[in-house]
Formats: C-alpha cells, structure tokens, sequence
C-alpha cells in the first residue's frame, strides 16, 4: 500500500498528547481504528483511539446529512466517526434576501462563496505558526484540511460529540430545552477563558456555534465550530487585543438571550434565574 497522503493544516490531540498516523494507505477511503498510546496529563498514560483519516476521495453515499446552515451542508460518516465533512452550498442556492449585501456579492463575486472558509483556515494556521503549544487550550473545532468527493470539495474538521456518536447539542438548544446546568457554565466559563487568552478572532459567536462536547478526559468542553477570523474589511479584531476583548464581552452579554449570565469581569457565566 502507498503512503498516506493528507493535505492537513495542524492538530492537536489533548493535552500533552502526540499523534501517529499510521503510514499505510487506505483501501477505497475505508479507514480503520488505532489504539495508540499517548502521554496524559501529568505523565500517566492513556489509551487513546484515534481513528485514520480519509486519505483521496468520499463516496457520498457514505455520508449521512447531520445539519445544514446558511453556507454549509454538514455530514457524518460511521466509516470516520471523529470527523465531519462540511460541503459549501452554492451561492445560488444560499437563502439569502435579493438585495442584501450578501446576495449582490454573491451575484458579482463568485470567489466570496469561499471567503468564510479561506477565513477559517488561515485565522486556524495563524494561531498554529504564531504560538503551536496553544493548540492544546484552543476551544475550537480541529480543522484538518480538505478530501475530494463525488458531491464536490469537502472540508474535514474534528467531530464535537458527547456520546462519541452523534453530534454534540449546541449552546442555544441546550438552553432553550432547560438542559444547562451549573456544571455546563463552569464549562462555558472555561470555554470563554481560553478564548480570550487564545488571542484568536472570531465574528460569530453566538449560541449555535458553540457546542457540547468530551474532552480527552471524558470531561465537559464547549468548542466553536464555526465563525474563526475576523470578517470586517478592516480586520482590526485580529491585531487588537482590547478590540477582541470587546468583541468578546459584546458576544457573550447577548447570550443572556437563551437563558445565561455573564460577568465581564471575571469571564464567568452562571444560568439565569427563570420567572
């Protein structure tokens, strides 16, 4: 079999964690688990299954429709149960208002289809190149790189999931369902934190781009899954921390619209008291 060939922008596996992947090449884009030790936190070792990649190409009737949003189709694999494929929707077939900025972009500027997810990956390679021992702290997605497939060019990112199945529920639905607790805010809390401290812009974070999800440990995490990069003309977001810093603040009050409270002070959130 030849080598694996991967087109990968960086990872980050946990914390103090390596990652082998395995130098063989998949058969028909079938992959396989591996049980391969790393090294966990404070020494102690951890049998961690990390599942391979999709080398060349997807056979989209391999792929189940797990959520569609404005720009993105997402899809599942059971053949791949760590990732999710995004496929990005055409522009015309984009729900958007005829006259909105967006549509006329759209309209004139085929390239601005594709603008969001360039966004994405060079805000993502920024954070490895400038500062690589974040990584493990980052509270976002693990963008992989891109497959081909019979549906068209597939973005390949890291699964967020509770169950190690299906995806993890989004902040907004956790909330307007009555399921947030406290320990879902101390979660949030460190979430928010870590963001902050990341020095990584971001221009959508709102509830349901943040979802639920187990970290190496089985512990609670929340991890944005969507909106990295600063979108303005003039990014002044991915220079200035104190304009970050209020962008962040900004953000996190208008959660208070599904049922949070957040202190800008201390950057802890606590579930609002119901009537």
């Amino acid at each position: 079999m030849g080598k694996l060939v991967m087109r990968f922008m960086c990872h980050k596996a946990g914390r103090d964690a390596t990652l082998g992947i395995a130098a063989e090449g998949l058969h028909k884009g079938i992959g396989k688990a591996l049980e391969t030790p790393v090294q966990g936190h404070k020494g102690h070792r951890q049998e961690m299954t990390i599942h391979r990649l999709p080398a060349r190409f997807i056979d989209h009737r391999t792929l189940d429709k797990a959520g569609e949003g404005g720009e993105r189709v997402v899809y599942t694999s059971a053949q791949y149960p760590d990732i999710v494929f995004k496929q990005q929707k055409p522009g015309k077939t984009r729900d958007l208002k005829r006259f909105a900025l967006k549509s006329v972009l759209l309209k004139y500027w085929p390239g601005y289809a594709n603008l969001a997810v360039a966004l994405e990956y060079n805000t993502y390679l920024d954070m490895c190149l400038n500062d690589p021992q974040i990584l493990e702290a980052l509270p976002i997605a693990n963008v992989y790189g891109f497959v081909s497939s019979d549906i068209g060019l597939l973005q390949v990112s890291e699964k967020i999931s509770l169950d190690g199945a299906g995806l993890g529920p989004s902040l907004r639905n956790l909330s307007q369902q009555g399921r947030f607790g406290e320990e879902d805010a101390a979660a949030l809390s460190v979430f928010a934190s870590r963001l902050l401290h990341s020095n990584m812009p971001a221009h959508d974070l709102s509830g349901r781009n943040i979802v639920k999800g187990r970290d190496v440990d089985g512990g609670i995490r929340f991890a944005l899954i969507d909106g990295l990069g600063d979108k303005k003309l003039i990014p002044v977001r991915k220079y200035s921390r104190k304009v970050r810093h209020a962008h962040l603040v900004r953000s996190f009050l208008r959660l208070g619209a599904v049922g949070l409270d957040f202190d800008p002070e201390t950057f802890v959130f606590t579930v609002a008291p119901r009537n």
